[in-house]
């Protein structure tokens, strides 16, 4: 509360009006903050705030700077509250390239605030941002927010250029974070957070554990690295396991569509 306090003073004595932050480092052990600064601008983190109060923040600014006041915008301290916990990640590239693929997450609390395309050429001149990942959950605890975060960086699909997709897994992952005590120190602390390079996929490792090591071959006609497995079902397409040219860390799997009687081949 006291440093909300002192968060309004710093507002009122520079008469200060419209969309700001400011920020404060904390020291949970004794309780103390200190102020870094103040940002009269909306900052990157803002989203956060949009997910967990419904307030949409760059509207409500361009209103205030039109001339509207925040009981024009039916905005009080006392009618603001929160709802469960929201989480953004920075998708950004760590080296150049062009992107050659590009699929954002999608889904139940899952927003993204993306620039990325097929074709694109980050600059390297300029900030590397490519995606703002942001994960909300209503429930009263934080671990349903990691988990859906984890689950939406695991599904975001980028090739053609590295990213540090892999990083915030593991640090989303990492017992600090889940337990809500993730401070400043922890890439200092545990710097192998930054050295992790795989990204687990879902619809793979599903894959996987369904196909299993390719079965003993049934009759002179099938070599060694051929099974006879049943048809798999993944989302709407049809995968037909009769057929597998199987090889370290890969699989060559046909496709039929289902629906539209579609052919394929799926590689991973």
């Amino acid at each position: 509360a006291q440093l909300h306090a002192d968060a309004i003073k710093l507002a009122k004595a520079s008469n200060y009006s419209c969309a700001g932050t400011v920020e404060f480092l904390v020291q949970p052990d004794s309780g103390e903050y200190f102020f870094i600064e103040c940002n009269p601008r909306i900052q990157v983190e803002h989203t956060v705030t949009e997910q967990v109060t419904g307030i949409d923040l760059v509207e409500s600014q361009f209103k205030i700077a039109s001339g509207s006041s925040l009981a024009d915008l039916g905005l009080s301290q006392e009618t603001i509250s929160t709802r469960g916990y929201s989480i953004q990640a920075r998708v950004v590239a760590t080296g150049t390239g062009t992107l050659t693929s590009y699929k954002e997450p999608s889904g139940a609390g899952i927003r993204v605030d993306g620039s990325g395309y097929v074709g694109y050429t980050p600059a390297p001149q300029f900030d590397p941002l490519l995606a703002k990942v942001i994960c909300s959950h209503p429930a009263e605890n934080l671990q349903s927010s990691i988990d859906r975060s984890i689950r939406a960086l695991e599904e975001f699909h980028i090739d053609g250029v590295a990213t540090n997709l892999a990083p915030l897994v593991a640090i989303l992952h990492h017992p600090d974070f889940q337990g809500g005590d993730c401070r400043t120190s922890l890439l200092t602390d545990y710097p192998e957070l930054m050295l992790t390079t795989e990204v687990g996929s879902k619809t793979s490792d599903l894959l996987a554990a369904q196909v299993g090591p390719a079965a003993p071959a049934s009759s002179a006609s099938q070599t060694s690295n051929e099974a006879v497995l049943p048809p798999l079902e993944v989302g709407s397409c049809r995968v037909q396991l009769d057929e597998i040219a199987a090889g370290p860390m890969k699989y060559d799997l046909p496709i039929c569509h289902s629906k539209k009687g579609e052919q394929g081949r799926l590689v991973f």
